[in-house]
Parts: structure tokens; sequence; C-alpha cells
């Protein structure tokens, strides 16, 4: 965790060591862009990141690139500064996959728990809610994926509670449906360990993960088409 908070929590100790290589900026601006509910001016992101505005230039083609697989833009407007523009269901895609597939699941623990939220996220509780709640409707997890859908729903409250919801999730699932049922019962008991309410937009977008993850572990026991695997992964 300390290793974590040296190199990657925005403090104003923050050093030039700790942001010297290409990579390690890119993780600094894409927690600005992304968490930091500040204006991001890029003259004065190239003197934080102690680099040229050319440098700087080059990394945001860098980011550019990997935002435009999620449908996701970088933005700039005067007193606003530099910003990603997009549907939140993407900006959230994108943080999952980013730290996923960089193998940062243990970076995305410390970030949830340690990082952006005013108090400690309790994953394990989150976890403990899944578990019992996929158990008894027998939904069957696997553990990584277990670990999945306990960062979706930890992401989905930092969000929440910043303000950022998100729209137009078209899950077409009755109420009666195993899966929303157990996303109903899964955020109304994080509601009740976080004090958070969700809208049904949320529900929906739980609903849709746990369609596809049952889905992996259980291809012989229902067809899911593919627009609902698209909703997610796509």
């Amino acid at each position: 965790y300390q290793e974590f908070r040296q190199t990657y929590e925005l403090e104003e100790d923050y050093t030039k060591t700790a942001v010297s290589k290409g990579d390690d900026r890119l993780v600094f601006i894409l927690n600005k862009l992304l968490f930091e509910q500040v204006p991001v001016l890029f003259d004065d992101l190239a003197d934080e990141l102690y680099v040229s505005r050319s440098t700087l230039s080059h990394d945001f083609r860098k980011i550019r690139v990997m935002l435009s697989e999620y449908n996701l833009s970088i933005e700039s407007r005067a007193n606003k500064g530099v910003y990603v523009s997009g549907e939140e269901r993407d900006k959230r895609r994108f943080i999952i996959n980013y730290f996923l597939e960089n193998q940062f699941f243990k970076t995305i623990h410390c970030y949830v728990k340690f990082n952006f939220f005013d108090q400690t996220v309790p994953l394990e509780e989150f976890a403990r809610i899944v578990l019992d709640e996929c158990q008894e409707a027998n939904l069957k997890l696997s553990d990584f994926v277990l670990q999945n859908l306990v960062v979706h729903i930890a992401l989905s409250v930092i969000r929440l509670k910043s303000g950022f919801e998100i729209k137009n999730i078209d899950c077409q699932m009755t109420d009666d449906a195993t899966e929303r049922k157990v996303a109903q019962r899964i955020l109304s008991k994080v509601r009740e360990v976080t004090n958070q309410e969700f809208p049904v937009q949320e529900i929906d977008y739980i609903t849709l993960h746990l369609l596809a993850k049952s889905q992996q572990c259980q291809k012989n026991q229902k067809n899911i088409s593919e627009e609902v695997l698209k909703k997610i992964f796509i």
C-alpha cells in the first residue's frame, strides 16, 4: 500500500520520480481526468508533471487512442480545461478494463479503498453480499468474476457519490428474472451499508453483468443474446 501511495496517490508531495516514466504519467493523468472534480488545465498539468507541453501532448495522444476504443474522447473548454467526454457507462467500462488488463486489481483495491473516497469502501462486505445472494439464487460465479463484480459495485458507489449516473441502459429484463432479482437484493444490501441510493439504471447495469458472468459459468443452462453481452463488453 505504501508503495502504491508513493507512486499513484495524488498528493502535494507527489514527486518528479513518481511520474518520470510515461506509463506512470498516463496513470496520473487518467486519475485526474476520471476521478478529480476540479478543472484540469493543460499548462498546470505540464508543470505538475515536470514535463514539456510537447511531452504532455504526446501522452494525450496515447490516451485519446485508448479512450476511443470505449467511445470516449478528450475535449477542452474554457474554464473547464481538458476532460473526458462520453457516457458514464463507457467511462466505468474503461476504468475497469484499463486496470484489470494491466494486472492492477490490487491497485484498484487500494484505489477504491483509500484514494478516492472519504470513507472506506467495504470491499469485503460487498463480496460477502454478492456471494451470499448469488449462492442463494444458484448463480455460479468464479472467484475472478466475483472480484470483478465487487469492483463494479464499489466503483458505482464512488461514481454516484460524485454525481455520475449511468443513463440509457436498455436491459429488457422483467422484474421476475433471476438475475434482476439478485441485482436488486445486492444493491439493497449495499445501500444499507453505504447509505447510497441506487437508481434503476444501476440495477440494470448490475443485472447485465450478472447475466453475462453467470452465462460464462453456465453456458449450457441459458442462452444469452449477443446484444446483451455487447451492452457490457463492447
